[in-house]
C-alpha cells in the first residue's frame, strides 16, 4: 500500500510540473511574453529585442482588431443557422470581450516585466527548497485536478472551434478562414492565460500544503529543533510573499478574466431566454457554453479561494502548537515571536480593492445571474 501510494504520489507530481512546463512555454509564445529562460543559469530574464517585438506586434494587432471584428462579424452571416442576428450578437460579444482581454493583458505583462521575471525566478526559487527539503513528490490529487479539469476544458474549446471553422470553410474566402483562424487564437490566448494564473496559484497551494503537513507532525513530536522550525517560519514568509506579488503581477488579468466571463455568461443566458420563448425549445450549444463558462469562472474563484484557506490553516497551525526547543536561546526565541508568520494576518485576495476572490463572490455572481433572468423573463420579452 505504501508502495502504490508512492507511485501515486510521483504521477500526480510528475503529470503536474509537465503541465506547468507545458502550459509556461505556451504562454510565452501565445501571449509575446518579452522574457526567456538563461540554460546556464535557470533563470527568467527579460530581452530588449523580445520586448521590442511584442510591443510592435501588439501594435499591430490593435490596429488590426477593428478589422478583424468586421470580417467575423460577416463570416458568422454565412453559417445559415436560424435567428443569425442572435447568434452573430451574442458571438460578437464573446470576440469583443476576448480581444480586449488579450490586447489589455499583453500591455501588462509588457510593461510589468520585470516584476514578471523577477515573480517566476522566486517561484522556481521556492519550488526548488520545497522538493530539496521535503520530497520531490509533494503535489495531491486535489492540487492536480482543478489544473486538468481547466486543461479539458480548454482543448474542448478549441476541438468546438476547429470543427466549427471546418464546416464554415466550405462556405467563406480563404482569406476569410484565416481571419477566423486568427480570432480563434486570441480567444484561446485568453484561456491560456487562465491556464497560467490557475497553475501559478495551485503550485503555491501544492507548497502550503506541504507545509501544513509538516507543521502537524509536530502533533506526535512536540521536542523539535529551533532550525527546523525556523526553517519552516522562513518558507511561510517566502510563500506569503510569492502570493502577494502573484496578486500585484496578475490582478488585472485576473479583473479582466472575471468581469469578462461574466459578461459571457449573461450574454448566453439571454440569448438562450430568447429562443426558448420564442421558439419553446432549448439550443443545447448555448446551454453547453454556458456552463463551460460557469465552470472556469468557478475553477479560477475557488483556486484562489482554496490557497487563501490554506494560507489561514498555515498561520493557525503556528500559533496554536505548542513547541518546546532544545537549542533556541532568548534573542532566537524574541526573533522569532516578532515574526509577522505567527500573527495573523489578512488573507484576503483583493482585486484592485474592488472585490474579494472567495466562495461569498461567486455566490454573489449566481445570484445576480438569478436576479438578470427573472428581470428578463418579466420585462424583456413580454412588454
Amino acid at each position: 500500500m505504501t508502495q502504490w501510494a508512492d507511485r501515486r504520489r510521483r504521477f500526480y507530481s510528475v503529470a503536474f510540473f509537465i503541465s506547468i512546463r507545458s502550459i509556461l512555454f505556451t504562454a510565452q509564445v501565445m501571449l509575446l511574453v518579452p522574457i526567456i529562460r538563461s540554460k546556464q543559469r535557470g533563470i527568467y530574464r527579460t530581452h530588449r529585442a523580445l520586448s521590442y517585438l511584442s510591443f510592435f506586434l501588439l501594435l499591430t494587432m490593435c490596429t488590426a482588431a477593428p478589422f478583424l471584428l468586421r470580417i467575423i462579424a460577416s463570416t458568422y452571416a454565412s453559417v445559415g443557422v436560424q435567428y443569425d442576428a442572435l447568434f452573430v450578437r451574442i458571438a460578437m460579444i464573446s470576440q469583443v470581450s476576448d480581444i480586449s482581454i488579450v490586447l489589455i493583458t499583453m500591455l501588462s505583462q509588457i510593461w510589468q516585466r520585470q516584476r514578471l521575471c523577477g515573480f517566476l525566478n522566486r517561484m522556481q526559487d521556492t519550488v526548488q527548497r520545497v522538493r530539496s527539503i521535503y520530497g520531490r513528490n509533494f503535489v495531491r490529487l486535489r492540487v492536480l485536478l482543478p489544473l486538468w479539469l481547466q486543461l479539458g476544458l480548454t482543448l474542448y474549446d478549441v476541438l468546438m472551434q476547429l470543427v466549427f471553422l471546418v464546416k464554415l470553410a466550405i462556405k467563406i474566402d480563404p482569406w476569410q478562414f484565416v481571419v477566423n483562424l486568427a480570432s480563434l487564437y486570441l480567444q484561446q490566448c485568453r484561456a491560456t492565460l487562465q491556464l497560467l494564473i490557475m497553475a501559478s496559484i495551485l503550485l503555491l497551494t501544492a507548497c502550503y500544503a506541504q507545509l501544513a503537513l509538516r507543521l502537524e507532525d509536530f502533533e506526535q513530536s512536540k521536542i523539535v529543533e529551533f532550525t527546523y522550525f525556523e526553517d519552516l517560519v522562513a518558507l511561510q514568509q517566502e510563500l506569503d510573499e510569492l502570493l502577494a506579488r502573484l496578486q500585484s503581477v496578475f490582478q488585472l488579468p485576473l479583473l479582466l478574466l472575471v468581469a469578462g466571463e461574466f459578461i459571457n455568461v449573461l450574454a448566453n443566458l439571454y440569448a438562450q431566454l430568447y429562443y426558448y420563448v420564442i421558439t419553446n425549445a432549448w439550443w443545447f450549444a448555448f446551454v453547453f457554453y454556458c456552463a463551460k463558462i460557469s465552470t472556469e469562472l468557478y475553477l479560477l474563484i475557488h483556486t484562489v479561494y482554496f490557497c487563501c484557506v490554506l494560507r489561514t490553516v498555515i498561520t493557525h497551525l503556528f500559533l496554536n502548537r505548542e513547541v518546546y526547543f532544545e537549542d533556541a536561546t532568548e534573542t532566537s526565541r524574541y526573533e522569532l515571536t516578532h515574526s509577522d508568520v505567527l500573527w495573523p494576518q489578512p488573507t484576503q485576495f483583493f482585486i484592485l480593492g474592488l472585490f474579494e476572490l472567495n466562495n461569498e463572490f461567486w455566490l454573489f455572481l449566481v445570484t445576480y445571474s438569478v436576479n438578470f433572468i427573472v428581470i428578463i423573463l418579466q420585462f424583456g420579452f413580454f412588454t
